[in-house]
């Protein structure tokens, strides 16, 4: 992927992420921004994909990706992937993906997994009791 380039996620990025976060998981901006600032913890691996704009050749935010330890640092929740709509289907997801799974390694993680809980109601299952 040549006009990609995958770095971690800093406060620069925030205003950027936040709105990756509200326009691809319908996060409220209070909920994003709060979202955003857990995943720049230092405990926390964050990446962010940035994408080379032909048109006005600035790069632009396209996707985010994190990670939180569980089980002290061999375990890990992915948490959140949001690539912008624009810009799916392109493989950056998968690129965020493998980037993440090679720093979880590097940190001692033997495992990743993805919880698929609705906390904040932005699903149509959320308050839904599916073993009801």
């Amino acid at each position: 992927m040549d006009d990609v380039v995958i770095v971690p996620l800093s406060e620069k990025l925030t205003d950027s992420a936040v709105e990756i976060m509200r326009k691809t998981l319908n996060y409220k901006e209070s909920k994003a921004r709060e979202s955003v600032k857990r995943m720049l913890s230092k405990k926390r691996i964050a990446f962010a994909a940035l994408v080379n704009d032909p048109q006005n050749g600035q790069l632009t935010l396209a996707g985010i990706i994190g990670a939180i330890p569980q089980y002290g640092t061999t375990g890990w929740e992915l948490h959140p992937l949001a690539v912008l709509p624009a810009y799916q289907k392109r493989g950056i997801g998968s690129f965020l993906l493998e980037t993440l799974e090679c720093e979880v390694v590097v940190r001692g993680g033997v495992m990743m997994y993805l919880g698929s809980d609705d906390e904040i109601g932005t699903t149509s299952l959320f308050g839904v009791d599916l073993l009801a």
